[in-house]
């Protein structure tokens, strides 16, 4: 098992999975109807589907698979993982958050996390100030939908990765 984790992080950058234009814009506009999909699931039922997640996680492969994605995916695990451990968000936002790694540029890592923690800011204060005028219970209540944050915080680096 190790031998092979070996060959995976020790093959060159030349053996990436790239696909061409035509083949890009297929792929932007299949990732953006997954994403619709779970970003209008999260607001409405607070609940992200496995399927999504596993979709987003096929398309991620495809289109940035490289050296880098195993280091890539090992470190965001650690760290959503941990975010989920202390209840600061969901299992579905983790797994969401996780799909999202092969994608991204090992140098865009860190900036896709803190744009996940700006987006998701932005999002608690419409929905403090929403709270304000339906009461604050209510929104509570029903949580925050913070599969928005993070789809428009993976598109954005998946964009800035390519």
């Amino acid at each position: 098992m190790l031998w092979v984790l070996f060959q995976i992080i020790s093959r060159p950058q030349s053996n990436a999975v790239h696909i061409d234009v035509k083949q890009s814009f297929y792929v932007g506009w299949l990732l953006l109807a997954i994403l619709s999909s779970v970003i209008y699931a999260d607001i409405l039922t607070r609940t992200i589907s496995n399927k999504l997640c596993l979709s987003i996680l096929c398309v991620s492969l495809l289109i940035g698979f490289s050296q880098f994605a195993l280091l890539n995916i090992v470190i965001g695990c650690l760290v959503l993982l941990a975010l989920y451990g202390f209840s600061i968000w969901g299992g579905g936002d983790s797994k969401l958050a996780i799909a999202f790694l092969p994608a991204i540029s090992e140098q865009y890592l860190w900036w896709y996390l803190l744009f996940i923690a700006f987006l998701g800011g932005v999002l608690a204060l419409i929905y403090l100030i929403y709270g304000c005028f339906v009461g604050i219970e209510r929104v509570k209540q029903n949580g925050l939908p913070y599969g928005m944050p993070i789809c428009l915080s993976g598109l954005f680096f998946i964009a800035a990765s390519i």
